[in-house]
C-alpha cells in the first residue's frame, strides 16, 4: 500500500498518573461515543463542507494542485516489484472542474500515472507503458475525479452513499469514519476530525467485484457490512490546514 503524507504531523503524549490517565481516557471516550451516536453521515459531510469554507465558496473552485511526499510500503508498488525495502518518493495531483484529474507518483526511476479527461481514463504503472483503463479500474478514476472535484457537495444528487463505520483515532485525534460508496465495489474510507470537521485521512480501496448495488444515500446510516471486504491500496494523511483568502 502506498502512503501519502501531504503534510506531516507528529503527536507526543505522556501520562502523569495511571489512575488520572485512565479516568480521563474513559471520560473522553464516553463523550466521543455519545457524540457519535448523535451524528449521521450527512451531518458529518455538512459539517465538513462548512469547515472547508461553505458550499458557495467550494462551488467556485475550478482547479486544484496538490503535491506531497510518499512512502511505498513493502508489498506494493516499486517495493514489491524488486523485493526491496520501502522507498520514498513524491506525489502530485491536479484536478479541474467538473470532472478531470491527473495523478502522478514518482519513485525514482519509476513513475505511475492515472488520469481521467472527463470521458475516459488512462494510466501507466511501474511495469507497463501508457494504456487505456477499462472496467473497474476506469470506474475508480472516473469516480475519483468526480469526488475530488465536487468535494461531496452533491452527494445525494450524484448518488454517492455514505455509511458511518464508527469512531476512530488518527494522529491522536478523535475522528468519524465514513465509508463512501460511489458504485458497487468502488469505495473510499474517509476520516473526519471530530473537532475541526476537516478530513484527516483517506484510504482508497482496491475495486472489488460485487453483485450488490450501492446503498441509497438515505440508507447510509446502516451499520451493516458489505459482502466483500475492500483492500486498501493508497492512504492519504492530512494536517496543518491553513486558511486562504481569495478576492476573485
Amino acid at each position: 500500500m502506498t502512503k501519502v503524507d501531504e503534510r506531516q504531523l507528529e503527536c507526543h503524549s505522556a501520562g502523569r498518573r495511571l489512575v488520572r490517565a485512565a479516568t480521563i481516557s474513559f471520560s473522553l471516550f464516553f463523550i466521543a461515543a455519545s457524540a457519535g451516536f448523535a451524528q449521521t453521515p450527512q451531518k458529518i459531510i455538512d459539517q465538513y463542507i462548512q469547515a472547508e469554507g461553505g458550499a458557495r465558496a467550494l462551488g467556485k473552485i475550478q482547479s486544484v494542485a496538490i503535491s506531497g511526499s510518499l512512502r511505498a510500503v513493502a508489498g506494493s508498488g516499486a517495493s514489491a516489484a524488486d523485493g526491496s525495502a520501502p522507498q520514498s518518493g513524491s506525489y502530485s495531483l491536479i484536478t479541474k472542474s467538473p470532472n478531470k484529474l491527473y495523478s502522478e507518483i514518482i519513485i525514482e526511476p519509476r513513475r505511475m500515472i492515472a488520469a481521467y479527461n472527463g470521458k475516459s481514463a488512462w494510466g501507466q504503472d511501474f511495469s507497463t507503458g501508457p494504456r487505456t483503463l477499462t472496467g473497474n479500474d476506469a470506474l475508480r478514476w472516473e469516480f475519483t475525479a468526480q469526488y475530488l472535484n465536487t468535494r461531496l457537495l452533491n452527494a445525494k444528487k450524484d448518488k454517492i452513499a455514505a455509511r458511518l463505520s464508527g469512531m476512530d483515532s488518527v494522529h491522536g485525534r478523535f475522528v468519524y469514519h465514513l465509508q463512501i460508496t460511489f458504485a458497487p465495489g468502488i469505495t473510499r474510507d474517509v476520516f473526519f476530525d471530530g473537532q475541526s470537521h476537516l478530513i484527516l485521512r483517506e484510504i482508497v480501496n482496491m475495486p472489488v467485484q460485487s453483485s450488490r448495488s450501492a446503498a441509497a444515500p438515505d440508507a447510509a446510516t446502516s451499520s451493516g457490512s458489505s459482502a466483500a471486504s475492500p483492500q486498501p491500496v493508497e492512504q492519504y494523511d492530512y494536517d496543518d490546514y491553513r486558511s486562504e483568502e481569495h478576492t476573485s
